[in-house]
C-alpha cells in the first residue's frame, strides 16, 4: 500500500468523483479508478458506491477516510518540519514581548540567534497582543490571560501565579496590611483587561476580595512601574514581577497564600501566514523558555 494511493483516495472522495480528479491529476479517468479498485482489493473491502450519477462512500469508506486523512496530516506535518529543519533559516522575525519576560527570553533567543546568525530579530514590548499584531506586523508575541480574539492561534508557554506586591517605600509610608482584610483602605493598582474589563476583585487565599482603585492601567508595564515608584498595591503576574522581586524594588504580601494563576501564550495570526525563520523561533521559545523561567511560578 502506497501512500500515493492514499492521497489518491483523499482526493476522489474531497473532489466527488474520478472524473474531477483525472482531470486535476492530469491523469487518465482509467487510471484513477483502477488505483482504488486496487486499494479496494488489498483491504479486502468496498471504501465507494458507484452509480452512474453518483460516487459516495460506503459506512467502511467513511470511518477509513477519517483515519487516513488524519494519518497524511500528521505525515505532511513530519515532513514539512524535517525539511525546514534541514533549510537555511534567513529574514527579519518580528516579535511582541511582555514587559518582566526579557530576562528569561533574552536567553532563549542568544541560543537562537548562535545557531541561525543571518536571522534578525526584532523585539517590540507590547501589552494588547492583539492589536499589537497587526498595527506593528508582528509575526507572532506574547499574551497573558484569557484568549479574547478566537481568529488567533495560541500555543501554551507556561501557567504563572499572581502576586500581591508593593515597594518597600510604599510599605514604610502606608503600613504593610497581614491580611487581605486590610486591603482597604490602601491604595490599589487595578488592571483593565483588553476585553475592558475590570478588576473589581483579587482571589486570595481561596475568597475573592473587593478593591477600590486608585490607578486603573490597560498596560501592566505601567503597574509595575507604579507599583516600584511606591504608587500602591499591585496584583501582578509572578513572571513580570519577578526581576522586580529579585533586586528588592518590590515585595510579596501575603506569602504562602493561593492567588490566582494566568496562562501565557505565543499569538500569531493564522498557520499559512507565519514563515519557515518565525514558525522555528516560535517553536525554539516554547521548547527553551520554561528552562529559563523563574522557580516559582
Amino acid at each position: 500500500m502506497r501512500v500515493e494511493d492514499l492521497t489518491l483516495f483523499l482526493k476522489v472522495v474531497e473532489f466527488g468523483s474520478f472524473s474531477a480528479v483525472a482531470q486535476l491529476l492530469d491523469l487518465p479517468r482509467a487510471n484513477i479508478s483502477r488505483r482504488i479498485n486496487e486499494l479496494e482489493k488489498e483491504l479486502g473491502t468496498r471504501l465507494f458506491i458507484r452509480t452512474t450519477r453518483q460516487l459516495s462512500l460506503t459506512s467502511q469508506g467513511a470511518q477509513y477516510y477519517s483515519q487516513v486523512n488524519t494519518i497524511i496530516q500528521d505525515l505532511e506535518l513530519a515532513n514539512s518540519a524535517l525539511t525546514e529543519q534541514t533549510k537555511s533559516l534567513t529574514g527579519k522575525v518580528k516579535i511582541g514581548v511582555l514587559l518582566g519576560s526579557e530576562e528569561s527570553l533574552n536567553i532563549a533567543i542568544s541560543a537562537f540567534m548562535d545557531k541561525h546568525p543571518t536571522v534578525c530579530i526584532e523585539s517590540r514590548f507590547t501589552n494588547n497582543s492583539f492589536a499589537d499584531m497587526f498595527q506593528y506586523g508582528l509575526d507572532f508575541a506574547m499574551h497573558i490571560g484569557k484568549l479574547h480574539d478566537s481568529s488567533f492561534i495560541g500555543r501554551h508557554l507556561g501557567t504563572f501565579s499572581r502576586m500581591v506586591v508593593a515597594s518597600p517605600d510604599y510599605l514604610a509610608r502606608h503600613g504593610r496590611p497581614t491580611s487581605p482584610e486590610q486591603l482597604l483602605g490602601q491604595r490599589i493598582l487595578a488592571f483593565r483587561w483588553p476585553d475592558a474589563s475590570l478588576e473589581s476583585h483579587w482571589s486570595i487565599g481561596g475568597r475573592d476580595w473587593p478593591i477600590q482603585p486608585n490607578l486603573i492601567s490597560n498596560h501592566y508595564g505601567q503597574m509595575i512601574q507604579a507599583a516600584v515608584n511606591g504608587n500602591g498595591i499591585g496584583y501582578l503576574p509572578y513572571v513580570m514581577a519577578y526581576p522586580f522581586l529579585k533586586d528588592n524594588r518590590l515585595e510579596i504580601l501575603f506569602n504562602g497564600l493561593e492567588t490566582d494563576v494566568e496562562d501565557v501564550w505565543l499569538l500569531y495570526p493564522s498557520r499559512e501566514g507565519i514563515t519557515a525563520t518565525a514558525k522555528a523561533l516560535m517553536e525554539h521559545i516554547i521548547a527553551t523558555l520554561p528552562d529559563f523561567l523563574p522557580e516559582k511560578y
